[in-house]
């Protein structure tokens, strides 16, 4: 089979990448030098360091060929430049958002107890909002359209979606990573759109759930949190603090992120979803409680 990688790029230096599963060729040193030395007599030079990537999967002896068009992986959105101890991907916080319906522009106070770097709130105002202040592998093909490299094209998507109609409010008890969620926020400011988020450096179990309703002003609370787990937390004392917020006045969910063996024990508040997913090898599972 010849691959028409001339319709895509013309002969440079690229990356070659290897994978190879339940195959008969299974070494994918000897696989990656007989692909340099192919992809060489073209004049494709293999570089590890090249911004283009060509990709061989091989799996049950079926080799699958693919062109890396993403570049940087995709869960980099370009604002979060600053983070904080074990965050949570951006993509995977987009994902949990839409999972538990709160990726919508209702008028509403979303509140984090941990909010850390501030991945949910800024998330949630991006939902739906195409990303393209960062660069991406395909525009540096051959037949990229015109369209994506329209400045005017990328204003007018700014225009469309930078209202802000959520309410975003957090609590952070560490200093260090309190003040890298006003660094997030310039960045995101620049990147996307304004947007406000009011956050306290301050223990969350010890916070009184009465200023958070003062804050909401009578609005709607959608509690989303990634709390620490692990070995660095104490589980059974975030999980009687998340647990206490159920006495807020006009709650209307709990969304959190937590190992499987964890156990919550609400009054009024019922588990409507449960998905168990691996976080960096850890089994855990995103848990949503709604009155």
């Amino acid at each position: 089979m010849k691959l028409g990688l001339e319709k895509y790029f013309s002969p440079q230096k690229i990356n070659i990448q290897i994978e190879s599963m339940k195959s008969r060729l299974f070494h994918e040193g000897n696989l990656l030098e007989s692909a340099t030395r192919v992809l060489g007599a073209r004049n494709y030079i293999y570089d590890k360091e090249a911004d283009l990537t060509l990709l061989f999967r091989v799996v049950k002896d079926r080799v699958m060929v693919s062109l890396d068009t993403s570049g940087e992986h995709l869960h980099f959105r370009g604002y979060r430049k600053h983070q904080g101890e074990a965050p949570i991907r951006e993509n995977l916080a987009s994902l949990i958002l839409q999972l538990s319906a709160l990726n919508t522009v209702e008028n509403q106070m979303i509140f984090d107890p941990y909010c850390g770097s501030g991945t949910f709130f800024f998330e949630a105002q991006i939902c739906g909002f195409p990303n393209f202040n960062r660069g991406y592998s395909f525009q540096k093909f051959k037949n990229t359209p015109a369209l994506f490299k329209s400045e005017s094209w990328k204003k007018n998507y700014r225009w469309i979606n930078s209202v802000q109609r959520n309410q975003f409010f957090g609590l952070e008890k560490n200093s260090d990573t309190f003040k890298k969620i006003a660094l997030n926020n310039q960045i995101f400011n620049a990147v996307f759109c304004p947007v406000q988020i009011e956050a306290l450096q301050v223990d969350s179990e010890k916070y009184d759930l009465h200023q958070i309703e003062k804050q909401a002003e009578g609005k709607k609370i959608s509690l989303i949190t990634n709390p620490p787990y692990g070995e660095r937390s104490a589980a059974g004392e975030v999980v009687k603090n998340i647990e206490r917020f159920e006495s807020l006045k006009n709650l209307s969910k709990i969304v959190v992120i937590h190992p499987e063996n964890w156990t919550f024990r609400f009054k009024k508040l019922k588990l409507s979803q449960a998905v168990p997913f691996s976080n960096q090898g850890l089994k855990t599972q995103v848990s949503v409680f709604e009155v």
